[in-house]
């Protein structure tokens, strides 16, 4: 009986292998390169030198290519099995060296553009593509500017980590500092005419706290607005589609039904998302926007006492008056639970009514009046409810500490009652 269940776990255990061991054995490598790390003359003979020369050897035994036996001889040519370094590095043997800027894309290319290369890692082969076509980079390095961004500058030459790991140059929460190593360089950035303080900016931005500091990957980051291997400055319907698309569809709905767009249809003046907001230097958004002349600020295209302006300050009546109701009925709830209160009726009206006042607040980008009292409405009267709620209950903490004592001292009774009892049938028994 003991041999014959043995003999049945063998196809279990054959099933785990094929599962689990198999594919690991069968993956197809990413390139047609015979060398192993132990057959790596480059690697073993860099491995003993000094400075730089050894350190590219120590980068590249960490990194993905190595891990997937993208070896030395793939980027830079050479004989990696020939005897000496003469051998290794002559013409005859294609030693191309250090690869020429210009051509680093195409050399990663050469791997990185192959669908069946690349199809069981499931990576992408269109960067390439993306790079050359649409970005600015392509664009100008085909133009014979060295000075832009490569394959090599964003990922690094030897210790290239997948795009996943937290140390990966491309990670999101290291793409900001990547990016600035060229984008606040003013000197590299003067030809172009382009700002160096973005980094700056949008390290202070609410996105950029939620990256950078509370370190939240769903924040956007450079890539998120201007892409990855095709970076390019969106262009006017490019920024709406992007903010909304990517991260504020109900807002951008909103924004493209009402007058600002709709109403000012091809004209150029029209405000984007940045008229309003910034474009790096994006802040947490409140009722404030809609007070003053300043900067992104409503009244600096709509003057106060204009039927425009009227308009803004109606809004700002409905959205800061709504929010301060929400406000209290939250600190009642809050207090109320402190107090070991039952408030889950409570908490869900006043969920209705944050919901409600979020929804109003969305639609300040349709300027509907009428739309956004209708959410305002509803919120204030949930929220009143919830205060009238909490209010007539009266101090629901004294009655539940009530019915705690009283439960308790019924437990005291009946337990001191068993003691006599208990005693008495001792006495009798005596």
């Amino acid at each position: 009986m003991v041999l014959q269940k043995r003999f049945q776990i063998v196809p279990f255990l054959s099933a785990l292998f094929l599962v689990l061991v198999l594919p690991w054995t069968t993956q197809a490598e990413p390139n047609d390169s015979p060398w192993r790390q132990e057959e790596n003359g480059c690697l073993n003979c860099h491995l003993t030198l000094g400075g730089r020369y050894g350190l590219v050897a120590q980068e590249w035994q960490g990194s993905i290519h190595a891990r997937h036996a993208v070896a030395c001889a793939d980027c830079h040519g050479g004989d990696p099995q020939a005897s000496t370094s003469e051998e290794a590095m002559s013409p005859q043997a294609d030693f191309i060296g250090l690869p020429v800027k210009s051509e680093i894309p195409q050399l990663c290319g050469g791997c990185h553009a192959d669908p069946e290369r690349m199809g069981p890692y499931g990576l992408p082969a269109n960067q390439l593509k993306e790079y050359s076509e649409e970005s600015k980079h392509g664009r100008l390095l085909a133009e014979g500017d060295e000075n832009v961004a490569t394959c090599y500058d964003c990922h690094g030459g030897h210790r290239i980590l997948e795009a996943q790991s937290p140390n990966s140059t491309v990670y999101p929460l290291n793409l900001p500092q990547t990016c600035a190593q060229c984008h606040s360089d003013s000197k590299l950035m003067e030809p172009y005419d382009i700002d160096t303080h973005q980094y700056e900016s949008f390290r202070q931005s609410v996105h950029g706290i939620a990256l950078l500091s509370e370190h939240n990957l769903r924040a956007p980051n450079c890539a998120t607005c201007h892409g990855i291997h095709g970076p390019s400055l969106p262009g006017l319907g490019e920024l709406l589609d992007i903010c909304g698309a990517e991260c504020h569809p109900q807002t951008e709905e909103a924004y493209l039904s009402g007058g600002h767009r709709s109403g000012m249809a091809g004209n150029l003046a029209a405000p984007t998302c940045i008229t309003c907001h910034g474009r790096y230097d994006v802040q947490e958004a409140d009722e404030r926007m809609l007070l003053g002349d300043g900067a992104n600020h409503c009244g600096a295209c709509h003057a106060s006492g204009s039927p425009e302006g009227e308009i803004v300050s109606t809004i700002y009546e409905e959205i800061s008056s709504t929010a301060s109701s929400v406000a209290e009925a939250r600190a009642l709830v809050d207090a109320a639970r402190l107090n070991e209160r039952n408030v889950d009726d409570e908490e869900h009206k006043l969920r209705q009514a944050e919901t409600r006042l979020m929804e109003a607040r969305v639609l300040q980008h349709a300027v509907e009046i009428d739309l956004i009292q209708g959410k305002t409405a509803e919120a204030r009267e949930l929220s009143a409810q919830v205060q009238r709620d909490l209010q007539d209950a009266g101090p629901m903490a004294s009655y539940e500490i009530q019915a705690v004592l009283v439960m308790g001292l019924i437990i005291a009774v009946s337990f001191l009652g068993f003691i006599l009892i208990t005693v008495a049938r001792g006495v009798v028994r005596g």
